[in-house]
């Protein structure tokens, strides 16, 4: 077996390598001949292993129509497995000379010889051969009916989609949701008048196909006609991809949706309606923020708690004057309560990176419980500026928050700039100067030794000052060795003077 395996890879790279003053001198064709002759022999051998080598010759060498015909002859001797592999590798070569030989295997009675004939048809067929893969889209066999969806949309050419979209005009409302599908798979947009039609067909099963397709084909001038489709969604589940279809395309054309959609919303059913506000979020901008947020006040349950929660998911500051009105006299708690925490975010996500200090600051004047206390003080903490630490100093001595207020303070004090200590009050300092024992700069330092003869801060302005220095370069010590001896000599608590004499011992 090994002999002869040796004695056939040794033909087939001889003939495969002629030098090319020979294959000249004696003719080209002659030479593809012993090729194909040995690759003929190789598939109809019983290794397997060969017939691998021969189909990968099938693929790459011998190039020509004289050749491809040659291996398309072949295909009747073989065994199905072998037919079903040649069948693959000639889809793979792409000349359609062997499209002829290809097609009668579709009618074989082997599964995998008729799948493979199918999908080879992917690479080899023309628009001609459209109406009959579109039947077989509906095969009772899963692998026909796979092959000719992936054949349909692998196949190129420029009449392809048109074959297409007049094969789905006359198929049956299986093979229909197929060729749907297959039209949204090819980006098909030149079919959109047709998916609409189809979106409006009896069969539950082409309407979702349909509907799944606009969301990838439609575009703008198609809103109004989705609208057209959300409003007239015969079940939840026709609604959902009617709205994923509106939303895509809201997504795409933003402001220029708008118009459409306000236009078509009156007679709207209040669950189309919803959808009809989500649509308009997407598509975002002033006109659609007014009319979002004109529904929060709706008598209709449903429609308002959307309208609320669409307002204070809003993605840009020109929200922020109804966020307020609705925190400060929304319906209910809810709506409060989400409007508050769109405040908070708004706050946080400023253009410029820096937390809106003001913005929380009315935010905590409207916030009446504790969670939504906390969540403001949460993103006070992010702030450096010494107007968050004051409006966190409010809350310090609440019952419900006043740790979090602490909490808030350490974290403002922590990366406020030690310059802004001397506009503080005595509470204010206090967190700043816990918050300085953290840091690990010179200006940290003198900003805590400048308040070392402060008689209600002193002390702990000489502990933060110790602290700091134990993380500071030797370079460092050496400059301010003489603050520290000062600390050292007036300092009551021997673990301070122990902490100072260990800095200044790094000199």
């Amino acid at each position: 077996m090994f002999r002869t395996r040796f004695v056939a890879v040794a033909a087939l790279a001889v003939a495969v390598l002629i030098p090319a003053g020979w294959r000249l001198a004696n003719g080209e064709e002659a030479a593809n001949s012993e090729l194909i002759k040995m690759i003929g022999d190789l598939l109809t051998g019983d290794d397997r292993d060969m017939r691998a080598l021969g189909l990968q010759q099938v693929r790459e060498e011998s190039p020509g129509e004289a050749a491809t015909l040659e291996f398309a002859s072949l295909l009747p001797k073989l065994k199905p497995e072998v037919q079903s592999g040649l069948l693959e590798a000639l889809g793979d070569r792409g000349d359609r000379a062997a499209r002829p030989a290809v097609l009668q295997m579709i009618s074989s009675d082997q599964d995998l010889v008729r799948a493979a004939a199918i999908q080879a048809m992917g690479a080899l067929g023309t628009e001609e051969d459209i109406p009959m893969l579109a039947e077989k889209t509906a095969a009772k066999a899963k692998g026909d009916s796979d092959a000719a969806r992936s054949s349909l949309v692998r196949m190129r050419g420029e009449k392809v989609n048109a074959a297409i979209l007049a094969a789905l005009a006359k198929s049956n409302p299986q093979s229909r949701a197929v060729l749907l599908n297959v039209l949204a798979a090819r980006n098909a947009k030149e079919a959109v008048p047709a998916v609409l039609e189809q979106a409006g067909d009896k069969d539950p099963q082409v309407r979702s196909a349909a509907l799944d397709a606009l969301r990838q084909l439609a575009d703008v001038p198609n809103t109004e006609a989705l609208v057209v489709l959300v409003k007239g969604a015969a079940s939840p589940e026709m609604l959902l991809r009617a709205e994923l279809a509106l939303r895509t395309v809201c997504g795409r054309g933003r402001d220029a949706c708008v118009a459409p959609i306000l236009a078509a919303r009156k007679g709207a059913k209040p669950e189309a309606d919803i959808v009809l506000l989500r649509a308009l979020a997407r598509a975002g901008g002033a006109k659609a923020l007014e009319a979002i947020s004109a529904e929060s006040n709706s008598t209709n349950d449903q429609i308002r708690n959307e309208a609320v929660r669409l307002v204070c998911n809003w993605p840009d500051p020109s929200v922020t004057p109804t966020l307020l009105q609705l925190a400060a006299g929304g319906k209910d708690l809810r709506t409060r309560v989400l409007a508050i925490r769109g405040l908070v975010r708004m706050a946080a996500a400023t253009a410029d990176g820096a937390t809106d200090v003001e913005l929380l600051k009315k935010t905590l004047s409207l916030s009446n419980r504790a969670a939504e206390k906390r969540l403001v003080l949460g993103t006070l903490g992010n702030s450096a500026s010494p107007a968050a630490l004051h409006a966190a100093t409010l809350l310090a001595s609440d019952p419900e928050v006043g740790q979090e207020a602490a909490l808030a303070m350490t974290l403002v004090a922590e990366k406020m700039p030690p310059a802004d200590l001397a506009s503080l009050s005595t509470q204010e300092k206090v967190a700043v100067i816990f918050g300085l024992g953290n840091r690990s700069t010179l200006e940290a330092f003198r900003a805590a030794a400048s308040l070392l003869d402060d008689p209600n801060l002193g002390n702990d302005a000489a502990k933060a000052a110790a602290q700091i220095a134990e993380k500071l370069s030797v370079e460092d010590i050496a400059s301010i060795s003489e603050t520290l001896t000062k600390i050292s000599q007036s300092a009551k608590d021997p673990t301070l003077r122990d902490r100072i004499k260990a800095a200044l011992e790094r000199k």
